[in-house]
């Protein structure tokens, strides 16, 4: 399901945990609760709408900005996804990466992840991304398979970061288990 249909997007994503959740679910995101996220698929809550935060709205107009920035900066191609993925494996499991790299057997299957922050938050990505970005990735190598997976971001609206991260089996592991 493509994220240019959103209503069918969001109907398919309550079928599952996506990646930008799993944080959340593991108890491992600063500003997320596992328990919310029950109570939103149980539907004793209705699942936050941020269509009208602006940070949210400029994220999205940003997004390709970013993801050329990262392009340019890398030296490495890049192509558009933006459909949700699940795993075959483990049905529940749900990614929608925003884009693709190509892998070294010539595949675009490697998840690129965009995300534009506010400038009080450079020092999350100093070290690499912070928790949630990075089992948010994770996530997304147990749905795709991938070895491993990027993150460009834009901090401040100024200065661009990259990195990337390697599948960490335990990790996955943990996200299947929990």
């Amino acid at each position: 399901v493509s994220q240019d249909n959103m209503y069918e997007w969001q109907e398919a994503h309550k079928t599952g945990i996506g990646a930008s959740r799993i944080a959340a679910v593991l108890g491992e995101h600063r500003f997320g609760s596992r328990l919310r996220i029950w109570a939103e698929k149980v539907g004793r809550l209705e699942p936050r709408d941020f269509s009208d935060n602006e940070a949210v709205q400029m994220g999205i107009e940003l997004e390709p900005f970013v993801a050329k920035k990262y392009e340019k900066r890398t030296g490495r191609a890049i192509s558009g996804a933006g459909y949700l993925l699940r795993s075959t494996e483990h049905p529940w499991a749900l990614c929608t990466p925003d884009y693709w790299l190509c892998g070294e057997d010539g595949d675009w299957n490697i998840p690129l992840q965009i995300k534009t922050t506010s400038a009080w938050r450079l020092n999350d990505w100093e070290e690499g991304p912070p928790k949630e970005v990075w089992w948010q990735v994770q996530h997304e190598m147990l749905v795709t398979g991938a070895p491993w997976a990027s993150i460009g971001v834009l901090v401040g609206g100024q200065r661009f970061m990259w990195t990337d991260v390697s599948r960490d089996e335990q990790a996955v592991e943990r996200i299947v288990r929990e």
